[in-house]
């Protein structure tokens, strides 16, 4: 049970019903199949929606405050850019509100930091980069509901995740007993959660290269890794 119809044949028989019924006519379980994969590819930050974007990096469109400001990647999700890199150097990702400080104070700066804010990826312009700007985050997949034969990008078996989110949307329509809506509502995040956490225990495996040989740290003054973003005792920038 992987491609659209497959999943809501299935979800036609478990509801002993078929397309001509009124309230599940090809249409409506189009669209409930539709809301059900949004829901569940929208749940997580899953692997198999992490995508890469490249373009060619261009200063030239800044914003009030001397940042790069470029679009985010069409389709992807707001605040999802994990790594950022510009002709093969990686940028340093930072809070929204630190790069807009760092620009104040030090408007000169090289340093290699990016953030992002309202769907808009902001880079210190003044950063010693050129050439190609590539992104790695998560995209929303696009559904085709008129493509009956397209798959979905979820394991085989989280598909049934699907089919329960459909039959909670199915009991709602019908005006169910809440009870039985919340049971199958939970069936369907249960399912899901399973599967996420079976991937984070296969990442856990993943070896992480030590930091700080890259990278250092005052325990003392808590300043941030090489005193890029630097407080004083009275908690301004110097």
């Amino acid at each position: 049970m992987n491609t659209q119809s497959q999943i809501i044949n299935e979800f036609l028989v478990r509801q002993n019903t078929s397309t001509t019924a009124s309230f599940f006519t090809d249409a409506i379980t189009k669209s409930s199949f539709k809301n059900a994969l949004q829901w569940a590819y929208s749940r997580r930050k899953w692997p198999f929606t992490e995508g890469i974007s490249s373009t060619t990096y261009v200063t030239t469109t800044q914003d009030d405050f001397g940042n790069t400001k470029i679009l985010y990647p069409e389709g992807w999700k707001p605040d999802s850019i994990r790594i950022a890199l510009v002709g093969g150097k990686r940028l340093k990702k930072i809070n929204y509100q630190d790069l807009l400080t760092f620009r104040e104070e030090r408007p000169g700066d090289s340093a290699r930091l990016f953030s992002d804010y309202n769907n808009y990826i902001y880079i210190n312009s003044a950063a010693d980069v050129s050439g190609t700007l590539t992104v790695f985050g998560q995209y929303t997949p696009i559904i085709d509901t008129t493509d009956d034969s397209a798959s979905t990008l979820l394991p085989v078996e989280a598909n049934e995740a699907i089919v329960a989110k459909m039959q909670e949307y199915a009991m709602i329509r019908e005006k169910k007993d809440e009870n039985l809506v919340l049971a199958k509502r939970a069936e369907a995040e249960g399912i899901l959660d399973l599967l996420y956490k079976n991937i984070q225990n296969e990442q856990f495996a993943y070896q992480t290269q030590d930091r700080n040989m890259f990278e250092g740290f005052d325990v003392i003054k808590g300043q941030a890794p090489y005193g890029l973003i630097r407080r004083d005792q009275f908690g301004g920038f110097y």
